[in-house]
C-alpha cells in the first residue's frame, strides 16, 4: 500500500470515527429519554426540551415519544406542573 494512499485516508477514517462518536451519543440521548418513566415525560417535559435543546426536540424519535406519551396519559399529559407553561389557563372557570 502506497503512503499516498495511507495519507489521504487518515483524515476520512478519522471524519467516520467522529460521525459514529456522535451518532452513539444521540442514540444514547434518546435512549435516556426512552427510559425516563411516561409519567415523567409530560407536556410541561418536552416544553423545557424544546426550549434547552430544539435540535433533540425536533428528531423524529423524540416527537414519536410525545405523540405515544400524550396518547398513554391522555388529559394528565397537559396537567399544569409549572405555572408558566399551564396551556388550559385561560378556559378555566
Amino acid at each position: 500500500m502506497s503512503s499516498a494512499f495511507k495519507t489521504d485516508a487518515e483524515p476520512v477514517l478519522e471524519s467516520l470515527v467522529r460521525q459514529q462518536k456522535e451518532q452513539e451519543e444521540k442514540d444514547e440521548n434518546i435512549e435516556s429519554a426512552n427510559r425516563q418513566s411516561t409519567k415523567d415525560r409530560t407536556f410541561t417535559f418536552y416544553q423545557k426540551l424544546r426550549r434547552s435543546n430544539p435540535s433533540r426536540y425536533y428528531t423524529p424519535a423524540v416527537q414519536a415519544q410525545l405523540l405515544k406519551d400524550a396518547q398513554i396519559r391522555g388529559k394528565d399529559f397537559y396537567k399544569n406542573e409549572d405555572a408558566e407553561l399551564d396551556v388550559f389557563k385561560d378556559w378555566k372557570s
